[in-house]
């Protein structure tokens, strides 16, 4: 129920951003990220993991909830990254996520990508405060197969 936008991350995996209010302290917000994660866990069990042992994590999208704590950090959208091929974390559309795959984007086409209509256009204007029972009731509404 939350709107989101995607990135590349120029690394494995992609990046969904929800942009929401500000909670009232860090654990509330990184409480609020571990039960959407293990919400989506235990309804789809095949497809999900909010395990972050890697063995645990064989043939699963593991839903990275530890990096919404204070400290940590996730690589910025538009960043070159330190990896071969000088990829970069991109800012998607919905539409390409089975066009671009993680690592698509590098120094080479990263400026192409900046001539197309930005894909995160209205990010800064969403607002939007998620509780734990909205996720709940999200997934209880969503069937995804």
């Amino acid at each position: 129920g939350l709107r989101s936008f995607v990135k590349t991350s120029g690394g494995k995996g992609y990046h969904i951003v929800c942009p929401v209010e500000p909670f009232p302290d860090w654990k509330s917000f990184r409480d609020f990220a571990r039960g959407v994660a293990e919400l989506m866990s235990l309804k789809w069990p095949d497809r999900y993991t909010a395990n972050m042992r890697k063995k645990e994590r064989a043939g699963k999208i593991y839903i990275d909830w530890a990096r919404n704590t204070r400290g940590a950090t996730s690589v910025a959208p538009y960043s070159l990254r330190a990896r071969k091929g000088a990829t970069v974390s991109m800012p998607i559309s919905w539409k390409e996520i089975d066009a671009v795959t993680p690592d698509g984007v590098d120094i080479r086409n990263a400026a192409d990508r900046l001539k197309k209509p930005d894909p995160w256009k209205g990010y800064f204007s969403v607002r939007q405060k998620p509780t734990l029972s909205n996720a709940e009731a999200a997934l209880k509404r969503h069937a995804f197969h």
